[in-house]
């Protein structure tokens, strides 16, 4: 049975998450279309500028991972949404790539925080049957935010211009942050005396109570957890995500014909496959959370029926991008952003709930942190390195690579699996 006072913090962080995310999403529908006209950006440029916030979260996320060990949370997720509101005001009033660059490195950072911070919130708060329920439900707003943002960044920017968009995605961005002011509450497990009288004995041995920790997380299943959750992020939310503008642009210019007489702008059709996108996977992250928590009286094993929905996920993305190279077309195109999506949503959603499973009596946040990083390696990469490769190569073929890198996930997990169990 849910308990209910989870949405006391679910509700807030949610809301407060699909706010911030409005600047951010943004440049993902408009940008890899409109970037040059807009700002003179060309393609090394935008992959630059789509990747930059994901590079710094590289060292953020476990920085912010080993901070949040025993600390007191909700500051670190107010620190993230009040200065992430200030970074999209950096890219209304830029008007080159060092403002820009300078925008993305720090929401990069406010990332870690509201990320990283939100899960530690949930899992702190999450008994063992509802962990998956709650991670879904926290990552269904996630992708709520992602569904209903690009469309209307990409919207306003046709109706108007990129810097009115931007300029309303900043007021609802600040309206997320005091709004978590208003009403998140604090998380932090209750053992506060034993964090205060490690604190008292100074910073260094608390540091090296900390690497240890990280040290113990080095195991197989651990490394099987971060390469799926890798490959799903490296191609969901990183080529896909970065990619799907261009690839409208460039099998139907200007416009995109649905039917006879029925035709969208690039920019707008693009705001809605990365909203369908991410609302299908808004539909697919509870669910595939729910299903995959240990049933009453049922141990999870070490997250059994976690790695079970993992499979499918890798499974539903192969498929998905599958669809899209072997049957051209927009809704082709369609079907296999649903499947790709659905796949990718079980993967994310899962992995937070299992990595806490897998690693009893570490913190919530040292082991998210860890996690996190190998997410924003695969988001940082899959822009340079897809808009490097289509030098040389279609997009097409980065996809059948990409579907690839899925299917490489089942041994991945098969293997660590049978180390677990010898």
């Amino acid at each position: 049975m849910i308990r209910n006072p989870l949405w006391k913090l679910l509700l807030p962080l949610g809301l407060c998450t699909i706010l911030s995310l409005t600047g951010d999403l943004t440049l993902y529908a408009v940008l890899p279309a409109y970037g040059n006209a807009l700002r003179g950006f060309d393609l090394a440029s935008i992959g630059l500028i789509l990747s930059a916030n994901r590079l710094i979260r590289l060292g953020s996320n476990p920085l912010v991972g080993l901070l949040l060990a025993g600390a007191p949370r909700r500051g670190f997720v107010l620190t993230g949404f009040g200065l992430g509101a200030l970074t999209t005001l950096l890219y209304a009033f830029s008007t080159g790539t060092g403002l820009f660059l300078a925008g993305r490195l720090l929401w990069g950072i406010c990332w870690s925080l509201i990320n990283i911070g939100s899960y530690t919130m949930v899992l702190d708060a999450a008994g063992e049957q509802e962990r998956g329920w709650a991670s879904g439900t926290l990552q269904s707003m996630t992708f709520i935010g992602m569904a209903v943002n690009p469309f209307l960044g990409g919207l306003l920017s046709d109706l108007f211009d990129f810097r009115t968009a931007l300029l309303a995605c900043f007021a609802l961005s600040a309206a997320g942050f005091l709004i978590a002011l208003a009403t998140l509450p604090e998380t932090r497990p209750a053992n506060r005396s034993a964090y205060h009288q490690r604190a008292l004995r100074g910073a260094a041995p608390e540091l090296k109570r900390r690497l240890q920790a990280l040290r113990a997380l080095v195991h197989p299943q651990n490394a099987a957890a971060s390469y799926v959750y890798f490959a799903a992020n490296f191609i969901g939310d990183g080529i896909l995500l970065s990619t799907l503008s261009l690839f409208l642009q460039r099998h139907w210019q200007g416009q995109v014909m649905l039917a006879e007489g029925a035709a969208l702008p690039v920019a707008t059709a693009g705001g809605v496959l990365l909203a369908l996108r991410a609302g299908v996977s808004a539909l697919v992250a509870p669910l595939a959370g729910r299903l995959t928590d240990p049933r009453a009286g049922q141990p999870g094993a070490l997250g059994a029926w976690r790695w079970a929905g993992a499979i499918w996920g890798l499974l539903l993305g192969a498929v998905g991008l599958g669809i899209i190279l072997v049957l051209p077309g927009p809704w082709t195109l369609l079907t296999g952003v649903v499947l790709a999506a659905a796949g990718s949503a079980a993967i994310v959603t899962i992995a937070p709930p299992l990595v806490r499973e897998i690693n009893p009596g570490q913190d919530n946040g040292t082991v998210l942190g860890l996690l996190a990083n190998a997410a924003d390696l695969g988001l940082a990469l899959a822009p340079l390195v897809t808009y490097a490769l289509l030098g040389s190569v279609t997009l097409e073929a980065v996809y059948a690579m990409a579907a690839l890198m899925l299917l490489s996930g089942l041994p991945v997990i098969f293997t660590a699996r049978r180390t677990q169990l010898a």
